[in-house]
């Protein structure tokens, strides 16, 4: 299933980018749009099935031992639903942190994907003037 997906994703995003205005290559340089196509399929790849699999266990857990707490006593319902409410209001905390992580991360590759565009770009000439 992840592998379908990530190839999905890679087919999708091609089909974007070779279908894109001029003006986007034009504001976006090549570094960047590579930096974005190797981070998210590295994340597709690598990062997804291990964390898929962790939370999905997780969330079937706490299903069930909710479930089973509220069996037993019903009135735990109440405090269930306001540490389900607690917890949706903390997985909005930490967008903020990924966001600067993310910035930080596009910055620190991106000299690297700068230097091969420019090495990419640079092949055409050589070729064309042998």
């Amino acid at each position: 299933m992840m592998l379908q997906t990530t190839t999905n994703m890679h087919l999708a995003m091609c089909e974007k980018v070779l279908s894109a205005n001029i003006e986007f290559f034009d504001s976006n340089p090549v570094g960047r749009i590579l930096t974005r196509f190797s981070k998210d399929m590295a994340v597709l790849d690598l990062i997804m099935p291990p964390v898929s699999i962790v939370m999905t266990y997780g969330i079937f857990r706490a299903i069930t031992v909710t479930v089973s707490i509220i069996i037993v006593n019903y009135w735990l319902l109440i405090p269930a639903l306001i540490t389900g409410c607690y917890v949706i209001y903390l997985m909005r905390m930490p967008s903020l942190a990924m966001i600067e992580c993310q910035r930080v991360d596009a910055i620190a590759r991106g000299p690297i994907h700068n230097l091969f565009s420019t090495v990419v770009n640079g092949l055409t000439s050589i070729r064309a003037y042998d």
